[in-house]
């Protein structure tokens, strides 16, 4: 018995490539202990710093690849956020946005025309 013939090939289901670097306004619900921070608020003047909260957000953003590195200033990625704490405050909820390196499959871009 011949067993040198080719059989066909199965047809591999498309895979779905990601857009990378897609800029995109997300918000993050974000909880913290407070009693090692200045307070939430992060301002031009002390942007170096690393005892309040937004610096260490920052930072984790950079780290996990969705703020570039060269980010020093928060207005660079249009943050805001929905209410600052004093020093040593913490806060169960509190909730910040900011535009942010996502990574979009083409599907999802597609049905962003249904949202108006």
């Amino acid at each position: 018995m011949d067993t040198s013939t080719t059989s066909p090939v199965p047809e591999e289901a498309p895979v779905a490539k990601l857009q990378l670097n897609a800029k995109r306004k997300c918000a993050l619900v974000v909880g913290f202990n407070g009693t090692k921070y200045r307070g939430l608020q992060m301002n031009a003047d002390n942007c170096d710093r690393i005892d309040y909260v937004e610096s260490d957000l920052l930072g984790a953003m950079k780290r996990a690849g969705v703020v570039k590195p060269d980010v020093v200033r928060l207005d660079e990625i249009q943050w805001t956020r929905s209410s600052r704490t004093d020093a040593g405050v913490s806060a169960a909820r509190i909730v910040v946005s900011a535009k942010i390196l996502v990574h979009e499959a083409p599907e999802v871009k597609g049905n962003r025309q249904l949202i108006g």
